[in-house]
């Protein structure tokens, strides 16, 4: 019998059995349906439905010629993509603050999820006026500089999924709507290492951002620095652009990406 926490009255009991399950198999190499059904105290019909139902979206597989089930490639992801996070975080909170100390405006470092911006943390500017998101807010990608960062460095089919999925809409005068300028912009970005939101995604704020990549070159996150459009402007755009540029090289570098592919891009 697996240990059972008190469930809150917010917990779905169906969800709740099926992660129980996820972490029975955890502990073993595999187990059998009637295996699996003992552990849970479960009857068949219902822990058949939860290993099909994993089954079928990665998280568990069965061992080929047996009736035996294991933990599936999913998870491997999964667990990368959190190890990935918390990597990210731990490399890039010194480069923040540095820029924090050098510019006196908002650091802020988020990452793509379901396609819109999240950010993980942000270091507050140091003057009077500053401009700060909360940790786990979310912003849409093509307002933000951030946002671009990341969409700059994905496939096209996965810049058309987002876009499919959350639209472009105007979230002030000058936010980009239309697919053909925004690929435009990205290419831009791409040539630059770094974006710019010129007050698309707030009115009166401007911001800079860099792309951080892991070692499959992949752009897991960005940092932007961001501040009163009338405080962020003109050559001080370029000046904090080639700052991020630099210090987000310096952190891909930590996580193991090959300066060759960051001078390619």
């Amino acid at each position: 019998m697996t240990e059972k926490n008190s469930p809150s009255r917010y917990t779905v009991n169906v969800l709740a059995k099926a992660l129980e399950l996820l972490d029975v198999l955890s502990r073993s190499d595999s187990l059998s349906l009637k295996e699996l059904c003992e552990v849970l105290e479960q009857p068949k019909s219902s822990v058949f439905r939860y290993l099909v139902t994993l089954e079928d979206r990665g998280y568990v597989r069965r061992l080929p010629n047996s009736d035996e089930f294991t933990l599936g490639l999913k998870l491997i992801a999964l667990g990368r993509a959190v190890t990935t996070q918390f990597s990210v975080h731990e490399v890039a909170i010194p480069f923040m603050r540095g820029l924090q100390d050098t510019f006196r405006e908002t650091v802020n470092l988020a990452i793509l999820e379901t396609g819109k911006v999240v950010y993980l943390e942000i270091l507050e500017g140091t003057q009077s006026i500053r401009m700060a998101a909360r940790p786990g807010q979310r912003d849409f990608a093509h307002s933000t500089a951030i946002g671009k960062s990341l969409l700059a460095h994905s496939s096209e089919s996965e810049v058309e999924v987002i876009i499919s999925r959350h639209g472009l809409p105007a979230l002030t005068p000058a936010t980009i709507t239309s697919i053909e300028r925004l690929k435009v912009e990205l290419a831009q970005v791409r040539e630059l290492r770094y974006a710019v939101d010129n007050v698309e995604n707030e009115k009166g704020v401007r911001c800079v951002g860099a792309p951080i990549f892991n070692h499959q070159g992949k752009a897991v996150a960005a940092i932007s620095i961001s501040g009163p459009a009338d405080r962020v402007w003109g050559p001080l755009v370029e000046t904090i652009g080639k700052a991020l540029a630099t210090a987000t090289q310096s952190i891909s570098e930590q996580l193991g990406y090959r300066i060759m592919f960051l001078n390619d891009r």
